[in-house]
């Protein structure tokens, strides 16, 4: 049981993914996982009776998988003879001897129509594939996708055999439904397999490809390629030492759920074995432990195995397999009949030649010269033969031909009818064919309908061309390191955006040079790391091409429709119109076909206006400056007064305290010094003139708090400042 305090959870949509230190790994996962990254082979890890038990069931899962897929491959048999136009049934000895085997090429043609226009535009782009970003745009965001986009093409070019495998890969697609690309890190490289319909053996029962878990295809090794493995440690010696002048031996590598570590689950590996001994020569984990997924008691809930394999295919089956239909799979029946009927049209031709020369001819009738005669007839083309026939008697009477009415028009007719129902579906040539006085619109609505078919079936090869990018991408992410990165994509920043920066940075300057208030341009990042770039969750990864814009036909119809509109319309910008017929129809160097239109000079008025304009805009851009610069004048003016008054207050108001402190001390010192007898009258007195003198306190300070008012009231305004006023006050009124 994993302890689950000391794991750190990240949260996912569907689990909780954690990052897993060495100690919470089980103990036999940890030494086995140890073990695979020091000797990369577990076969020497394991005793033989684990080893023996591993054989059995590989070996019986293996044969389970061939047994799902025997009917499978016969019809492959059957399609790959249609489509190699191979006859197997011999010499024909009906309706003649030596009869017709002609196998017609309708299949072929098919795939070859296909093939045409997908690979086209899989590898006519300049970047098969593309990253693209979600969210707001941004140069940063920009800079990244177009890194990493270097970097997904710059691995495919080192693919051996990539362009080669994606032309045979487009082609068997379409006779077969479906093909299997193996792709995998190894010695610093990608390294990609094309294997073909029949070559991945698994259950073909099964309704999601991605969640079968035992795939498996064999490997045909020579001496030297076992050799190699061997010596590397790749791979585990047979108990039978191969012979070195003649070996060549087959061997099967399994994907498969194994538990080895005996913790009660199934964990992800490759198996490679002999297929004929069951010897196991490879044995590798195909997960890590950053695969490993728990619950939240740190429970094992699942293992990601790492999908070396992707899917292909051509037409989705009716009973929702992964077994993908092709032309060949689908219209098998539909292809043998017109080959029939074409074997037929021959024989029945040959027929009619041959009856032309044949037939019987009555001996009493020759006439007795001619009776001796034995044998055949022979007739030499271009010389007349002579014959004596006796008299009363006509040649026609005593020959008999052999009737043969030829190739009838019913047999044609039936023919032709098979032809074209096939033919529509698989030759979308035919149906794109412009017909005599038909408007572009109508041309583009039934160009568009005939090829919904072929539209739907690469969208789903875009699919499979999507989780191949997701493959590339995974490899790199997990295995390229910086350095490596760096090396491979040799970016620099775009000059573009280098002087962008660098107007920006000018235009900035000369703001702040005027006494304007702007903000400083962010500089472009320089550095960048592959950890960062690759981040999934602002990205997504497919081919360059796009299958939502139709074929090539479609996009050529619609530009010519829009350039047809367009004509003697000023709403239309005639340069934008051309520039997307151009690109429709492919045309390479368009900015030399079509360039840029220049901007016209400004006349000699428009300079006028725009430099009216520009003095317009620094007048008041001055007055504006001027403005700012008095108001902040006024305001430092009005403080400075604010602050005058207040200390001003302060002072009297600590003056007048002390005051009537002073007297208050003054008037209890008197008091004390009268008569008790006396005090009551003396004291009123006092009394009296302590209210006098508080009285004559109160308006003195009521001046001091009108100062300000005051000079804003004198004549001259500022000219009058606070200690001025406070005399004019204090003068006595007359």
């Amino acid at each position: 049981m994993i302890d689950a305090e000391s794991v750190t959870v990240l949260e996912t949509p569907t689990a909780q993914i954690i990052e897993i230190e060495q100690t919470i790994i089980p103990e036999k996962t940890s030494e086995l996982l140890d073990y695979y990254q020091e000797n990369d082979n577990l076969v020497q890890f394991l005793d033989d009776k684990q080893l023996s038990e591993i054989q059995d069931s590989v070996s019986r899962g293996f044969d389970d998988d061939e047994e799902s897929m025997a009917s499978f491959r016969r019809l492959y048999k059957d399609v790959m003879d249609l489509a190699t136009m191979k006859w197997n049934g011999g010499q024909k000895d009906f309706p003649f001897q030596g009869a017709s085997t002609l196998m017609m090429p309708y299949l072929a043609q098919a795939a070859i129509d296909f093939n045409s226009r997908i690979v086209p535009e899989i590898l006519n782009q300049r970047d098969v594939f593309k990253v693209r970003l979600f969210g707001r745009e941004q140069k940063e965001k920009e800079f990244r996708a177009e890194r990493v986009s270097l970097a997904m093409n710059a691995a495919l070019s080192q693919i051996q055999d990539w362009e080669e495998n994606i032309d045979i890969g487009m082609y068997h697609l379409a006779i077969f439904g479906m093909i299997f690309k193996k792709t995998w890190w190894y010695d610093g490289v990608i390294h990609q397999d094309l294997l073909l319909a029949d070559q991945l053996i698994f259950d073909h029962k099964a309704h999601s490809f991605s969640k079968i878990e035992r795939k498996s295809h064999i490997i045909t090794a020579s001496y030297n390629d076992y050799m190699e493995k061997v010596l590397t440690g790749q791979w585990a010696a047979v108990s039978n030492e191969p012979d070195e002048d003649n070996y060549s031996c087959e061997f099967v590598e399994t994907h498969c759920l194994l538990d080895i570590d005996d913790d009660g689950y199934l964990e992800p590996y490759i198996v490679i074995w002999d297929k004929s001994s069951s010897e196991i020569v490879s044995l590798v984990p195909r997960y890590g432990e950053d695969d490993i997924v728990i619950d939240d008691d740190g429970v094992i809930n699942s293992i990601r195995g790492e999908e070396f394999f992707t899917h292909y295919m051509f037409i989705p089956p009716a009973d929702g397999t992964v077994v993908g239909k092709g032309w060949g799979t689908v219209l098998k029946d539909s292809f043998e009949a017109l080959n029939v009927h074409e074997r037929q049209l021959i024989d029945a031709a040959t027929l009619n030649i041959i009856a032309a020369n044949s037939g019987f001819v009555n001996s009493n009738a020759l006439g007795a010269a001619n009776r001796q005669k034995k044998g055949t007839l022979q007739m030499t083309m271009g010389h007349y033969e002579p014959l004596q026939i006796g008299q009363g008697q006509k040649l026609q009477d005593m020959i008999y031909q052999i009737p043969a009415a030829g190739p009838t028009q019913g047999m044609l007719t039936m023919k032709e009818s098979l032809k074209e129902s096939v033919t529509t579906y698989t030759t979308v040539s035919q149906a794109t064919q412009p017909q005599a006085q038909e408007a572009a619109a109508m041309f583009m609505a039934r160009v568009s309908e005939a090829l919904k078919v072929n539209n739907a079936i690469k969208k789903r090869v875009f699919r499979g061309l999507t989780r191949e990018a997701e493959r590339v991408f995974y490899l790199l992410d997990n295995y390229l390191d910086d350095e490596q990165y760096q090396e491979m994509i040799d970016w620099e920043l775009p000059q573009a955006i280098q002087r962008q920066y660098q107007e920006a940075q000018a235009k900035y300057e000369q703001a702040r040079a005027q006494g304007m208030m702007v903000e400083p341009p962010m500089p472009p990042s320089q550095g960048f790391e592959k950890d960062a770039d690759f981040d999934l969750d602002d990205m997504d990864i497919g081919p360059t091409a796009d299958p939502s814009q139709g074929s090539t036909e479609e996009r050529v119809s619609r530009a010519m429709a829009l350039l047809e509109i367009s004509r003697d319309n000023p709403l239309y910008n005639a340069y934008e119109v051309n520039k997307r017929v151009i690109e429709a129809l492919g045309v390479p160097s368009m900015e030399q076909v079509l360039p840029e239109p220049q901007p016209s000079p400004p006349s000699e008025m428009e300079i006028m206006q725009a430099k009216l304009a520009q003095a317009e805009i620094e007048r008041h851009m001055m007055i504006a400056q001027a403005e700012l610069l008095n108001a902040e004048t006024r305001a430092k003016e009005e403080a400075r007064k604010e602050k005058e008054i207040n200390h001003r207050i302060a002072l009297e108001s600590t003056k007048l305290q002390s005051d009537i402190e002073n007297k208050d001390a003054d008037t209890m010192k008197k008091l004390n010094d009268i008569d008790m007898a006396t005090a009551l009258p003396k004291a009123d007195i006092l009394e009296r003139k302590v209210q006098e003198d508080v009285e004559q306190a109160i308006p003195m300070q009521e001046t001091v708090e009108i100062d300000e008012t005051m000079a804003m009231q004198v004549p001259g305004g500022d000219a009058l400042d606070i200690e001025q006023a406070a005399i004019v006050e204090e003068q006595p009124t007359p």
